[in-house]
């Protein structure tokens, strides 16, 4: 499964930023960035909401997105199935940017969201 540091890792290539390029935005130092993405150390709240706006995604996706190495078929889940999924969560984070759904219930909510999108995607495989 996919660790937060993976999705950081992964939306900082997909943007075409080096990890000193996205550091610098985020205003954070090259080494903690490093062991944010090596899953070494976990960012501080600010943080994540600073990184989840410049790889233009959610703070919720990069705390609590689930997503599978592989199918139930055992094939892999490639790069198409999850850039469909990152936009499937862009559009569902907007129903839950009001600040009256507390933070945890929000993070079970994209949990279980994420696992039904995985659990839908394979069984249409």
């Amino acid at each position: 499964m996919e660790s937060m540091g993976d999705r950081i890792r992964r939306l900082r290539e997909q943007k075409g930023l080096t990890q000193k390029e996205l550091a610098e935005l985020v205003g954070v130092g090259t080494h903690s960035l490093s062991r944010y993405e090596n899953n070494l150390r976990n960012p501080s709240p600010e943080i994540i909401s600073r990184l989840a706006k410049v790889l233009d995604t959610t703070s919720d996706y990069l705390i609590s997105a689930y997503i599978p190495e592989k199918y139930s078929d055992g094939n892999a889940v490639n790069e198409h199935d999850i850039n469909e999924y990152d936009e499937f969560i862009k559009k569902a984070s907007a129903f839950f940017m009001d600040d009256k759904v507390a933070d945890a219930d929000k993070e079970a909510l994209f949990r279980d969201i994420s696992e039904l999108f995985w659990k839908s995607r394979d069984k249409n495989k």
